[in-house]
């Protein structure tokens, strides 16, 4: 067994979006690849059909075609041992727009292998995806620069990849692997920022009470009047478990203590009763602000530009050791 999986990862790194990868990382991804063979002629994909998989050819040839204006199949790409294709509509989620045949008798490694849901993958190895996500953009723009296009991280295709990155499933929120990877990066490139952090102080009471789909169903609530808030050109995330929060570029703390007292008072007036059944359910939040600004002779004040999704972090349980729903926006 373990020459196959060998043989899988050396064809899985031999990929311009696998390269990057680590061995113990290529392990996980041939646990999810299949060898298949196809026939002389027969085909592989076809216009329309989702695209579900990327191929990687151990050995034969594979031909791309797609018809012309007047129906005529017409070759648009060639494929030998070692080269991959399918790769764009797996990570576009989109449908196959040309036909894949098989020249002559081939292996191939398919991933993910039939059955498995590559979104599912993605979300139980966010930190993997990340990485190939940024690859696969890089290797996209290096393929058809010499064509004069562009790839821009906002169209359409890009925007998908990056929502099954980093969405939250639940909340539809940005999620911790959006907060890990990017957050501090972007801030970084700013000279005034802040971040703010809610947690309820009272929701292990609907979990307790009314279940935890209740629970569920309530944070999907907070999720939305989160999102109601949060301005243009900032991030509202979930961070762990109930905590939530906004990640507020070019903002200045002033603008962020004025977001958490508005969130603090419009999650306690949140309409719970869908959740509950009928009995009215008040929330209770503790809000957490951190921020930083740079001031004359370029030099930074506030708090530490570096650790502002930390701070914040950490003066919710000061503010929630000081009796709840409020809003704490230093260590004193």
């Amino acid at each position: 067994m373990q020459p196959d999986t060998d043989n899988k990862k050396a064809l899985l790194h031999g990929v311009e979006i696998f390269s990057h990868l680590g061995d113990a990382e290529l392990d996980i991804l041939a646990e999810y690849s299949e060898f298949t063979t196809a026939r002389a002629s027969e085909t592989i994909f076809s216009v329309g059909d989702p695209g579900v998989g990327l191929f990687i050819i151990a050995d034969g040839e594979i031909v791309i075609r797609k018809a012309t204006a007047d129906g005529e199949p017409r070759e648009i790409a060639r494929y030998i041992a070692g080269e991959c294709f399918g790769e764009l509509e797996l990570m576009s989620n989109s449908s196959r727009t040309a036909d894949a045949v098989a020249t002559r008798d081939s292996r191939l490694l398919v991933f993910p292998r039939p059955g498995i849901s590559f979104e599912r993958i993605i979300e139980q190895h966010a930190v993997i995806f990340t990485g190939i996500l940024h690859e696969f953009i890089a290797t996209v723009a290096r393929r058809i620069r010499s064509t004069n296009k562009l790839v821009s991280e906002n169209s359409g295709w890009v925007r998908e990849l990056r929502k099954q990155v980093y969405g939250d499933k639940l909340t539809g929120l940005y999620n911790r692997t959006f907060v890990d990877e990017e957050v501090g990066r972007i801030i970084a490139a700013t000279t005034k920022s802040c971040v703010v952090i809610v947690k309820p102080d009272n929701f292990k009471e609907i979990n307790d009470s009314f279940g935890h789909d209740a629970g569920d169903a309530a944070l999907q609530y907070i999720a939305r009047n989160l999102q109601d808030y949060t301005p243009d050109g900032c991030f509202a995330f979930r961070f762990r478990g109930n905590e939530t929060g906004i990640a507020m570029p070019d903002e200045s703390l002033e603008t962020g203590v004025a977001l958490a007292e508005t969130l603090r008072t419009s999650m306690a007036d949140l309409d719970l009763r869908e959740v509950t059944g009928t009995e009215r359910f008040q929330l209770s939040v503790s809000v957490g602000v951190a921020g930083f600004a740079r001031a004359a002779r370029g030099k930074f004040v506030g708090d530490e530009r570096g650790e502002l999704i930390e701070t914040a972090h950490r003066r919710v349980f000061l503010a929630r050791d000081a009796g709840g729903n409020r809003v704490c926006t230093t260590d004193a």
